[in-house]
């Protein structure tokens, strides 16, 4: 460790006002400088700089320290490395510190170049004439540039056994190492071979921008389509993100940090210009990952595919940040239409619709109420007091106690309204004059959506199903088809019946029926169990029957009118018009 003088002297020769005005906008008052915080969103500036007394202090967040703690926090460094950043600054020689641990240390360095020698080979081979697949498939099929290829060092793995481990032992490595680094497997007679063949390289890169880790996407069909590096002394899947150097170096501007759930969703969203994103690595987001992206971003948004799958993500995140929530830290949710993710979704709607995007984020408190009343269907008493013990327990696992108090008013408000006879949903504002619904067409697109969401359950609605008569044409159409789908295929996954109605142009459709707004009106859609979906489906299809059957008979009083004009009939059309279509409001209560 540096004497405590050394770092004295560092902090003297360093204006503090002038290195964090390098960053934040600072205006003096007096003998402090104020600013908007650095850590924390704010509107009005509670973040001072007092060069006197050589710290910082924020009145919001309540961060504070020297020269040193802001470039720890500002530029994710270690505390030696911000010394060093800060002597070399000010001008001052640091005397050589003797390592910890010079073993660890000299096999991390011996991984490290062994990562980026494989790295290197990666890139040229795809731009070498056995690439040519891969560069076409990066190229024409994801669209990507050569400028996103290099600056991503995108490569290739060969095709044969032991392209890489003949180059790298080429390179003076022995086996050993090369094994250490996670880059090789080993057949059954105990020789070993290169782990990632036929697939293309996205290097995984720590803070400083070094080589870690790989991940490989299979070129063509095969198991596991994606592959990631085993843990190694230098890398640890549960603490990296992708991406996280680029998307530290665009820390100072305002958009949010985003996290998608794959490599070329991060790749697409920066080559169209939006950098401040990042991944996971093929796993659910860890509390250490969580963490790391507070340290770039008060409210990070996390972004997941509209399917069960990706609400599942959400959740887990969700519970996993609980505990350490803070004032001003959190996270918010984002999901993407249906069918869509952020690769094809910026290619198809560009830069300005992401960003709008953003408008439609809930916060974390609404995602964890919004999942869970969905499983309370029928509110009789035993299900509202175990919803209630449920919302206390997520109180009782934040730490922070202001947090928990502010969680616990806003649950019992909403348990409150939620009991109450005219309960409204929180997911999004309601405008004040109820919107009109058509109760037809929303039930048409909960019937239809059980089946494209849970195909399995096509075989238990098979002939009520069939004889269903949609009124709306584009239902009755895609209707045909899914029946026609079913009648061909004994497949029941979801993908399969939605690529097939895709690739018969039905995608405009099945995006207006999965539309979001359909599971404020059929929260059973979000349930695992067929069994609880069958029983709502039913429902519906009873209800469903019953309101064609009201049409028909508005339709009888309509023609009653025209001919027998009296008091009476117009009195009986318009009760029947009126309970045709309802409120959002009314077909709530």
């Amino acid at each position: 460790m540096y004497p405590q003088s050394l770092l004295a002297e560092i902090k003297r020769r360093l204006t503090l006002s002038e290195l964090i005005g390098k960053t934040v906008q600072l205006r003096k008052k007096g003998h402090e400088y104020h600013g908007l915080c650095p850590f924390h969103q704010e509107k009005t500036p509670s973040f001072t700089v007092n060069n006197g007394k050589e710290f910082y202090h924020c009145f919001g967040c309540g961060q504070h320290g020297s020269v040193f703690d802001f470039l720890i926090h500002q530029n994710h460094l270690t505390f030696i490395e911000a010394v060093k950043h800060a002597a070399e600054m000010a001008g001052v020689t640091l005397p050589r510190l003797a390592p910890s641990h010079p073993e660890e240390d000299q096999t991390k360095q011996t991984l490290e170049q062994i990562l980026e020698h494989a790295c290197q080979f990666f890139e040229h081979q795809l731009a070498s004439p056995d690439g040519k697949e891969a560069l076409n498939y990066l190229l024409r099929q994801r669209n990507l540039v050569p400028a996103t290829l290099k600056k991503f060092r995108l490569g290739v793995s060969a095709s044969s056994d032991k392209g890489l481990l003949t180059h790298l032992l080429a390179k003076g490595h022995t086996l050993d190492q090369i094994k250490m680094a996670g880059l090789l497997s080993e057949w059954d007679d105990g020789s070993w071979h290169d782990k990632f063949r036929h697939r293309i390289m996205f290097p995984i890169l720590d803070r400083k921008s070094k080589v870690i880790a790989f991940g490989g996407r299979l070129l063509g069909p095969g198991e596991p389509k994606y592959l990631n590096s085993p843990e190694t002394p230098v890398f640890h899947k549960g603490h990296t993100l992708y991406n996280w150097p680029h998307a530290q170096q665009s820390a100072q501007k305002k958009d949010p940090l985003v996290v998608v759930e794959g490599y070329m969703d991060v790749i697409s969203l920066a080559q169209h210009g939006y950098e401040r994103v990042v991944a996971p690595l093929g796993t659910a987001l860890t509390e250490e990952q969580i963490q790391l992206l507070w340290k770039l971003c008060a409210e990070p948004v996390l972004c997941f595919d509209g399917d069960e799958a990706g609400q599942r993500a959400a959740r887990r995140a969700a519970e996993r940040a609980i505990p350490f929530l803070k004032p001003g830290r959190s996270l918010s949710f984002l999901t993407l239409p249906a069918f869509e993710d952020p690769d094809t979704f910026i290619q198809k709607e560009g830069l300005a619709r992401w960003y709008a995007l953003f408008q439609q984020a809930q916060p974390l408190v609404n995602l964890l109420w919004e999942t869970e009343i969905r499983h309370y269907l029928r509110k009789t008493p035993e299900e509202k007091a175990l919803l209630e013990k449920t919302l206390e327990d997520f109180c009782l696992q934040i730490q922070d106690p202001a947090v928990k108090n502010y969680y616990k008013q806003e649950f019992k408000n909403r348990l409150f309204l939620w009991n109450a006879p005219s309960k409204r949903t929180f997911s999004k504002s309601k405008p004040l004059s109820p919107k009109k619904i058509d109760v037809i067409l929303i039930q048409e697109r909960i019937l239809l959506a059980s089946i494209l969401l849970n195909p399995a359950l096509e075989e238990h609605i098979h002939e009520e199903f069939t004889l269903l008569q949609f009124q709306t044409p584009a239902h009755a159409d895609i209707q045909k088809k899914i029946i026609n789908y079913f009648s061909e295929n004994n497949t029941l996954e979801k993908e399969t019946l939605t690529s097939y109605l895709i690739n018969y142009g039905y995608e405009k459709t099945l995006q207006t029926i999965l539309a979001t707004d359909l599971f404020i009106h059929a929260p059973f859609l979000r349930l695992s169990t067929l069994d609880l979906i069958l029983e709502s489906w039913n429902q519906v299809h009873q209800l469903y029957g019953q309101k064609l059957g009201e049409k028909e008979e508005l339709e009888h009083a309509k023609e009653r009118l025209r001919t027998t004009l009296s008091s009476e009939e117009w009195q009986r059309y318009k009760r029947l018009k009126e309970s045709f279509v309802l409120s959002d409001e009314q077909k709530e209560e």
